[in-house]
């Protein structure tokens, strides 16, 4: 049987790593929308409850003019 303080510590080993991507996908998507030169809306940041301190964590937000495959 697993130790679930080992799963756990694990879970949120990934949680922290997803928000280190979702972090570099932002950047790579502002570096795109100023080389493409169109201008962009800002979205407003859609929150999610991430613990149970009712601290929220930004989701990533991409354009609504770009379209990729």
């Amino acid at each position: 049987m697993k130790n679930i303080y080992d799963v756990l510590r694990q879970k949120e080993l990934l949680s922290e790593q997803l928000q280190k991507e979702i972090e570099a996908l932002r950047l790579a998507i502002k570096i795109l929308d100023e080389a493409d030169g169109t201008p962009t809306f800002s979205k407003p940041d859609i929150r999610l409850n991430a613990n149970s301190n009712n601290e929220s964590a930004p989701l990533a937000a991409a354009s609504p003019s770009k379209r990729f495959p």
